[in-house]
């Protein structure tokens, strides 16, 4: 009798103990770019942008574009920093997809905010900024230019 309830007691412990470190690890940033790397291999936008805040990125981006250049703010500037960032994300993530993936090297966690870096096949460094609200998401990127279209000055249209 005594075997029998040490057995079901150590059972329910093993499942009670499961099911919140599962819990747990679902509310981790780890999980969020384990959950991202899933979705970009699969070439599953919907779920990335789960887990990308992608309105977030164009902001900074546009940001990074306009204090980098001499060139004047247009009144639309964010709004075409968004289609582009956009763009750009789902043409990588739907069509092109990724030809490697990086490993997590280094997750710092303060609080609701996060930076994980990555670290390419190539060696190449990715820094990610996350933040979390109801999940945590990617919200920036040290290396921007590394994702936006490269402009041809062949290609440009004086006015």
């Amino acid at each position: 009798m005594k075997l029998k309830l040490v057995l079901i007691a150590s059972a329910l412990l093993l499942v009670v103990g499961s099911v919140t470190g599962y819990l747990y690890w679902n509310t981790t940033p780890t999980y969020a770019l384990y959950q991202l790397k899933k979705a970009l291999q699969n070439k599953d936008a919907v779920t990335a942008e789960r887990y990308v805040d992608l309105d977030k990125i164009a902001e900074d981006a546009g940001e990074w574009i306009f204090q980098s250049t001499p060139m004047p703010r247009p009144a639309n500037a964010l709004s075409l920093v968004k289609t582009t960032i956009r763009s750009v994300f789902e043409k990588r993530v739907l069509h092109d997809g990724f030809p490697s993936t990086p490993r997590l090297t280094q997750m710092e966690v303060f609080g609701a905010e996060a930076r994980a870096t990555l670290q390419y096949p190539n060696s190449s460094i990715l820094h990610l900024r996350m933040s979390k609200t109801d999940r945590w998401k990617v919200v920036g990127m040290e290396e921007l230019n590394e994702w936006l279209p490269k402009q041809n000055p062949e290609n440009r249209v004086s006015k």
